[in-house]
């Protein structure tokens, strides 16, 4: 009896290894979180002048956060990259949460830079200018809705994710495909928009970043026809 019940109470060897593999990729999507966040800290966000608040907190905030929603984006968009290029299996349950925990946490810093832009006195967003695409026409109006739009739709991809069984795997693929979409207009909103695309460092960032998404786009592609002549 005792024993029928420690088999009960013990979960499988997958089950373990799966959670043991997403407790790795948290830890490991943490430290590269803090690298970037000290990377900030000298390049962009002024900490001591942020922890004081006044009237830079927030525009100190927006800029941070934005960079930093970007950079997991880009991430996320290269982890799946990989994993759809068949470097690396699919079935890797370490591989697939650190693509999970990328996005979420794009989506997290995502929300905050866009929140903290009602706070910031030079701005002055109302909430619907915040949240409604084209509402603002008060700074940057076409930049600012197309990351507005994005942060919509990486709300459908991520939210994808949890109903990929109910839509069926080929309805997936394509909602996943839009991926690629977010990518760009939040790149051209993040250079169109952002204080810091003068900063040099920052102008070599979003090239090096942009040019491997299309370097290993380029590799799924060419995976993609190496795979159909292979069928045929």
């Amino acid at each position: 009896m005792l024993s029928s019940q420690s088999r009960i109470s013990t979960p499988p060897p997958v089950v373990q290894s799966k959670w043991l593999s997403h407790q790795i990729g948290y830890m490991v999507g943490g430290g590269i979180i803090g690298l970037l966040l000290a990377f900030l800290d000298k390049a962009i966000l002024n900490v001591p002048v942020f922890m004081a608040g006044g009237e830079k907190a927030p525009w100190y905030a927006i800029r941070a956060a934005g960079i930093l929603a970007y950079t997991l984006l880009w991430l996320s968009t290269v982890w799946g990259l990989l994993l759809s290029t068949r470097w690396f299996p699919k079935s890797n349950a370490f591989l697939i949460a650190m693509h999970e925990f990328f996005s979420l946490l794009t989506l997290t810093f995502t929300f905050t830079h866009a929140v903290t832009l009602h706070f910031d006195s030079y701005l002055s967003f109302t909430w619907l200018e915040v949240f409604v695409p084209f509402l603002n026409t008060s700074y940057r109006p076409l930049a600012l809705a197309l990351g507005q739009v994005g942060l919509y739709m990486l709300v459908i991809i991520i939210g994808s994710f949890y109903v990929r069984q109910k839509i069926g795997v080929k309805r997936w693929r394509v909602l996943h495909g839009l991926t690629f979409l977010i990518y760009g207009l939040t790149l051209v909103h993040a250079v169109t928009a952002g204080t810091d695309t003068v900063w040099l460092p920052v102008q070599a960032f979003y090239l090096a970043t942009s040019s491997i998404v299309l370097l290993l786009s380029y590799a799924r592609i060419y995976t993609i026809r190496a795979h159909t002549r292979r069928k045929a």
